[in-house]
């Protein structure tokens, strides 16, 4: 598997399949690329999938508090169709680009930035907490999507006890307990991210919402929630959709993990929106 540096940082990225069509998928927080596996097998045939781990996920370099989390993340892909310094693109034209949580909010950002590389979006329970603070009259607490014990063992300094209650909630219902040491200390690693992703997904700081960038948007666009996600996502894909012309707006069985846990759901609302048969 590849790993070279994309947006100033060693990123690692893994390819699915290789047939003529390109697709480049994002995965969520605490997870990686090959999280994307179940949802890219099928597909295998008739498309080339790109999925990259994340700064501090999977093979990639550790993020830098430094940096802004989803512009960093943002980079990255962007970086994926860059030539010179010695290296090739990796993407050559318009992709189908995919994003899950996390993942969704940077490819719905990557697609207004740069749609001229994208050739069909795909938000699955994007954590756009942004528009949900938007759309709910009064106004949102800003720590929507969160429960309380995760803010306060985010208060306290305690990685772990966050780790354990953003599973708990975003996870893909295994307990913390029934998962192995090296997978809750990885989490327990990767759990500062989420903090770091708030700028972008609860407060905007991007601005895409009060300049309108999503009106403007003018790529086919499909929304996918859980059924079982949490109540805040439909709120959210519904405003996305409300925004972005012509936007799908779909429900497959699963929650907030049906990538993983559910993935004949998602393929099936992919295979629809792209009008391709998954082999």
């Amino acid at each position: 598997m590849p790993k070279d540096i994309r947006g100033g940082i060693e990123t690692y990225w893994r390819q699915f399949g290789q047939g003529p069509r390109e697709a480049l998928f994002i995965h969520c927080s605490l997870a990686s690329s090959g999280a994307w596996t179940p949802v890219a097998k099928p597909f295998e045939q008739a498309m080339t999938i790109t999925a990259f781990d994340l700064p501090s996920h999977g093979k990639s370099a550790p993020w830098e508090p430094q940096y802004d989390y989803q512009t960093l993340v943002t980079a990255m892909a962007a970086d994926f169709w860059t030539t010179g310094a010695g290296r090739e693109a990796v993407l050559t034209g318009p992709v189908d680009l995919v994003g899950h949580s996390f993942g969704g909010t940077v490819a719905l950002r990557l697609a207004v930035e740069r749609p001229d590389l994208v050739r069909s979006l795909t938000m699955i329970d994007p954590v756009y907490f942004a528009v949900y603070r938007a759309d709910t009259p009064g106004g949102a607490d800003p720590n929507e999507g969160h429960d309380q014990a995760y803010l306060d063992a985010v208060a306290r300094g305690d990685d772990e006890g966050a780790a354990k209650a953003f599973v708990g909630r975003w996870g893909d219902g295994r307990p913390w307990d029934s998962l192995t040491e090296e997978a809750r200390a990885k989490m327990t690693r990767q759990i500062k991210t989420i903090a770091a992703s708030s700028p972008a997904i609860n407060e905007d700081n991007t601005g895409m919402l009060a300049a309108g960038a999503l009106e403007r948007l003018d790529v086919p666009t499909l929304l996918v929630a859980g059924a079982d996600s949490p109540p805040h996502i439909a709120v959210i894909n519904a405003g996305i959709a409300r925004r972005i012309k012509g936007a799908q707006n779909k429900t497959v069985p699963g929650g907030h993990m049906a990538p993983v846990t559910d993935p004949e759901g998602v393929i099936a609302v992919l295979k629809e929106f792209w009008g391709m048969d998954a082999d």
